[in-house]
C-alpha cells in the first residue's frame, strides 16, 4: 500500500515527542531548583567567608565533622607581558613569540575596547574564526 500512513499507535508506540516534552519541563524545572541551591549556597559561602575573614581562625563543627578554612591556592604562572613591553628592546621577543603562536590575546577584554584605541582595533581585524558547536539549550518562555 504505497501512500498510506502507518498509525505507530496501532503497533503501541506511544508518541516520543509527548514524552521529550514531559522531559523538558522537568529540566527547567531541575534548572530552577539548582539555580535558587546554587544561589543560596553562595549566600552561605559569603557568610563564611565573612566570620573566617574576621579572625582567621578556622570554623570547626565538631559535630558534624566539618571544618571551613582559608587555604591558599598557586596560580598557574604566567608572562608578565605588561613589564616586558615598558622596555621596548623586548619588544621583538614578544613579537617573535606572536610569530611562533606562543601568545594569544583575550577576546572579551579586546572587544570591551573596541574603538577605543588603534591597537586594539588592529587586534580585532585578525580575529580568527571559531569552530561551529551546537548546544542544546532548554529554557521557559514563561514563568511558573
Amino acid at each position: 500500500m504505497v501512500g498510506t500512513a502507518i498509525d505507530p499507535m496501532e503497533f503501541g508506540i506511544t508518541d516520543p515527542r509527548a514524552d521529550v516534552e514531559e522531559s523538558l519541563h522537568r529540566i527547567i524545572l531541575l534548572d530552577q531548583q539548582i539555580k535558587a541551591l546554587t544561589d543560596e549556597r553562595e549566600i552561605l559561602r559569603d557568610a563564611a567567608r565573612m566570620a573566617l575573614n574576621h579572625d582567621g581562625t578556622p570554623i570547626i563543627d565538631m559535630e558534624r565533622g566539618i571544618v571551613a578554612m582559608f587555604r591558599e591556592k598557586r596560580k598557574p604562572a604566567s608572562i608578565d607581558l605588561v613589564a616586558m613591553a615598558k622596555h621596548p628592546e623586548q619588544g621583538v621577543h614578544i613579537i617573535e613569540a606572536a610569530r611562533s603562536g606562543v601568545l594569544n590575546a583575550s577576546l572579551t577584554p579586546l572587544r570591551a575596547l573596541k574603538g577605543k584605541a588603534e591597537w586594539v582595533d588592529a587586534l580585532l581585524k585578525m580575529e580568527m574564526p571559531s569552530g561551529i558547536t551546537v548546544e542544546l539549550r532548554i529554557e521557559s518562555t514563561r514563568s511558573n
